[in-house]
């Protein structure tokens, strides 16, 4: 099963012991951390190039989580266009030193989740920090499919792209901007969601968004 559940450690620290039957392999997820996952099955990953992200959001106990998204054609290695002599300030996959690549060849994102009030705030945007250009500039057609939220401990009211965030439209696959006049042809603003209350998790089903496109989600409860 594929079903989250919660591990509590200790207060200040300690040894907890989880089930592991012969067809279960434990995979843990620290509490605030974000990860992007490509779930589709696939029998290698060359025929995964394109495929939709999930992300799984475990919240922390401020109710808030970070992660990033790292995205380029899937096809080349970006390692030909480093400077050897730098040092590596950041290596994923054989991509060094961000800095010294063409930022349209990669997008780099920043996902932040966090609590304000009765609003859960799902966020993505260019990871620039520093204003050195290092969120890329590379655009994609690849969307995020579903968004799972662990340790959410009640059942949301409802879960709405904020007005202004882009989607993609899915009359003719265009990124357009959520806002009254599209309603009819948006995979939002109001988004199908599933609360699993034993679990205390939500899965929020389709936004359509771009991962390489700034967006908000609101979840109110």
């Amino acid at each position: 099963s594929e079903t989250p559940v919660p591990v509590a450690a200790p207060n200040g620290g300690g040894v907890v012991t989880v089930d592991t039957p012969i067809d279960v392999i434990p995979a843990f997820q620290r509490a605030g951390s974000i990860l992007p996952l490509k779930t589709r099955v696939r029998r290698c990953s060359a025929l995964m190039k394109g495929d939709p992200i999930t992300l799984r959001i475990a919240l922390n106990q401020d109710g808030a989580a970070s992660g990033s998204i790292y995205l380029d054609d899937e096809d080349h290695w970006v390692r030909d266009n480093c400077i050897d002599d730098v040092p590596a300030i950041m290596v994923l996959t054989e991509i060094c030193v961000l800095s010294y690549l063409s930022t349209d060849g990669y997008s780099l994102r920043r996902v932040e989740a966090s609590r304000t009030g009765s609003t859960l705030r799902i966020a993505n945007r260019a990871s620039d920090s520093r204003g050195e250009g290092r969120g890329g500039s590379f655009q994609s057609d690849v969307l995020v499919e579903r968004i799972t939220v662990l340790g959410v401990a009640s059942e949301p009211r409802q879960v709405a792209i904020v007005d202004g965030a882009l989607y993609v439209n899915l009359l003719d696959d265009s990124i357009q901007q959520c806002d009254a006049a599209w309603l009819l042809n948006c995979s939002g603003p109001q988004l199908t969601f599933y609360f699993d209350a034993q679990h205390n998790v939500l899965t929020i089903r389709k936004p359509n968004t771009a991962v390489t496109s700034d967006w908000d989600i609101d979840v109110a409860f």
